[in-house]
């Protein structure tokens, strides 16, 4: 993969952070260009049944299938509560965590994710249809799952993608201290706030407590910390190092239905390309006001939920 498409693809960044990405990878693949991906995160650790990953969301009524929202790179689907909140009256909601989100062993691959999730919404819902949605990372997990389910010979009514960029399939996980910035950058866009300052070669210096420990100050500093959370924040960020890392070399397989992609108005016209590899269907482009962030808060969600429910009412097999 070329350095542009990089740039192009590894939207979730902030442009310094695109840089730094784009000049590590140059220095280690120099170093050792037979790198592979790491295998050092830790075999998933299945919950006792499938359906313990799923959480209601919102409740429904009047006939309508349910709807799976898969988590994003926090590992939680509690993103998407506004979102819920937004579409038309009686659709179901449903969030999937990853495996492992609060303790214990957490899944090595998306292949893993996607079995488990595959798995869990045929045991909440099992005639299904099935519609999908996934927002950020979340859209790679979601096509993930959508392929597994088709491979079962399941209908998936809907697969909609959420200002998700095509999948970056990189030849190495990006590396620690990396995905640590991502985070807190993350974390602070999530809550309309500015990054905390500093730089990826500040924390590469540091060995992997300390990185922790820096970026949990800095958080701490910007106020982004409540009371009492910090011990839950600090595992988000190695859920977040975790899904990311393996979300970024992961090679998808064919889908072979639509993928409608809701995007915020500032993404680049190349997403749609880019999806166009991994399905044999359309790919269906919806604008929506706001960037990546603000689409999925007040008052922009509106509009992101104006446009899923009327795709959600359009298919309610």
């Amino acid at each position: 993969m070329t350095d542009t498409e990089l740039r192009a693809r590894l939207a979730m960044l902030s442009p310094d952070r695109r840089s730094e990405l784009l000049d590590r990878l140059r220095t280690r693949r120099a170093a050792d260009p037979g790198a592979r991906p790491s295998a050092r995160v830790p075999a998933g650790r299945s919950p006792d049944r499938p359906a313990d990953l799923v959480m209601p969301l919102l409740s429904g009524s009047g006939g309508h299938a349910p709807v799976f929202f898969v988590h994003e790179s926090s590992g939680s689907p509690l993103a998407y509560g506004a979102l819920c909140r937004e579409l038309p009256d009686g659709i179901p909601c449903h969030g999937i965590s990853v495996p492992g989100l609060d303790r214990g062993a957490l899944p090595r691959t998306v292949a893993e994710m996607a079995e488990a999730y595959a798995d869990a919404v045929c045991e909440v819902s099992p005639e299904g249809p099935y519609r999908l949605v996934g927002w950020s990372v979340g859209g790679v997990l979601a096509h993930a799952t959508a392929v597994r389910l088709r491979e079962r010979g399941r209908e998936v009514a809907l697969l909609a993608l959420l200002d998700t960029q095509g999948p970056t399939v990189l030849e190495e996980e990006p590396d620690a201290a990396l995905l640590r910035a991502m985070f807190a950058e993350n974390v602070a866009l999530t809550a309309g706030q500015q990054p905390p300052a500093g730089s990826v070669a500040e924390l590469a210096a540091l060995d992997e407590t300390a990185q922790a420990d820096r970026v949990m100050d800095a958080l701490k500093a910007a106020g982004l910390v409540p009371t009492g959370s910090a011990s839950l924040l600090k595992r988000r960020m190695e859920v977040f190092r975790t899904i990311v890392a393996t979300a970024a070399v992961w090679r998808p397989e064919r889908y072979d239905g639509q993928i409608d992609l809701v995007l915020a108005e500032t993404s680049d016209a190349s997403v749609v390309d880019a999806w166009r590899t991994w399905t044999s269907g359309p790919v269906v482009r919806h604008d929506v006001p706001g960037d990546h962030y603000a689409m999925m808060r007040p008052p922009q969600v509106a509009e992101s939920a104006r446009t899923l429910g009327t795709l959600l009412l359009g298919r309610t097999k």
